[in-house]
């Protein structure tokens, strides 16, 4: 950085700085860009179609008309539809998400709107991305020593 003292001024090497920092964080940080199947991904209303446990169905009727949809390689909308569960009462929003785990890992982070205040932050392990499926799996379960739920989505 000897190189720019010669030609910036003290406070315009500060903000080139701290901009160049900038920049590197938020450009290396979210891989979805380089998602080989971003295509498959984005711009698409999944509809909830099933969730499992341990093999048992626990789809209850109010989750048949959730729909998830990535926007594109950073924001994400999760519609939770007008049937409510009543695990849904703390209302989150959808903000971001981000491809980890050398591509097979959704980090899907909310935050909570209303009351509650916070975010969470959920990881998805895909299972199987295609045009018209979609099938995720809690990437977090086993670690927290829970049976894993299986997401499965159509579009």
């Amino acid at each position: 950085m000897d190189w720019i003292k010669g030609i910036l001024p003290k406070n315009a090497r500060l903000i080139f700085c701290s901009g160049a920092i900038v920049l590197l964080v938020t450009t290396s940080c979210n891989k979805a860009k380089k998602f080989e199947d971003l295509h498959l991904l984005t711009e698409k209303n999944w509809q909830l179609t099933s969730r499992t446990q341990g093999g048992a169905d626990i789809t209850k009727e109010c989750d048949l008309d959730d729909e998830l949809l990535f926007e594109d390689a950073t924001k994400f909308h999760y519609d939770f539809g007008n049937l409510s569960c009543p695990d849904n009462e703390l209302s989150k929003e959808a903000k971001t998400w981000k491809i980890v785990d050398d591509y097979t890992v959704l980090r899907m982070k909310y935050k909570f709107s209303g009351q509650g205040f916070g975010s969470l932050v959920e990881y998805w392990k895909i299972t199987e991305l295609s045009d018209t499926l979609l099938i995720l799996e809690d990437a977090s379960a086993e670690e927290n020593d829970q049976i894993p739920e299986i997401r499965t989505y159509h579009y």
